[in-house]
């Protein structure tokens, strides 16, 4: 780095061939700093001097020195979680992000159904049985499966029911063990 110093402090700024061999020497000498300021002490002097533009990570596009991030959005792409990507990508990313956690909140709220069908009250189970009708099959057999370990007999048994009305197959030894269980 003192060396460094030494010949940086013998250039004049203009001197465009001494900078940017220093920077070159910078690059070989494994001082990535150095060589930065030497390619930019370059472009304030020679703005489209190709070398050093490149050096600093500069393309050429349309005739216009472009950073990489200025180059993907010119080539019409988005960041989006640190990646770019198409802007369909990312909508598309967002979309499926939104749907799980409605995935989520249709689970929840079955598993919450799920509970009342534990009460003793007829009316109560009779609500909740009413309401998960109303939910679409493939968001009940997780919580369904779930529900064959419950201590509550009721539940159990119209997790059972609700699952053999599916013909889920991913429910099939689920069922075979809590018959086996059950009898």
């Amino acid at each position: 780095e003192e060396l460094y110093e030494e010949k940086a402090a013998e250039l004049k700024p203009d001197n465009v061939e001494g900078h940017f061999k220093l920077a070159r020497w910078c690059e070989e000498k494994k001082l990535a700093k150095e060589a930065r300021q030497e390619f930019e002490k370059i472009l304030a002097v020679d703005p489209d001097h190709e070398a050093a533009r490149e050096a600093l990570g500069y393309t050429l596009h349309n005739g216009k020195w472009l950073t990489e991030d200025e180059l993907k959005q010119a080539q019409g792409l988005v960041k989006h979680k640190g990646q770019w990507m198409t802007p369909e990508e990312r909508d598309l990313d967002l979309a499926l992000e939104t749907q799980k956690e409605l995935d989520k909140q249709i689970v929840l709220q079955v598993r919450k159904w799920l509970d009342k069908m534990s009460s003793t009250k007829e009316d109560t189970r009779a609500q909740a049985r009413a309401e998960l009708e109303k939910i679409d099959d493939d968001y009940k057999v997780k919580p369904y499966l779930a529900a064959l370990g419950t201590s509550f007999k009721t539940t159990r048994l119209f997790a059972v029911e609700e699952l053999g009305r599916m013909v889920e197959k991913r429910a099939v030894k689920p069922l075979v063990r809590r018959a086996m269980v059950e009898s």
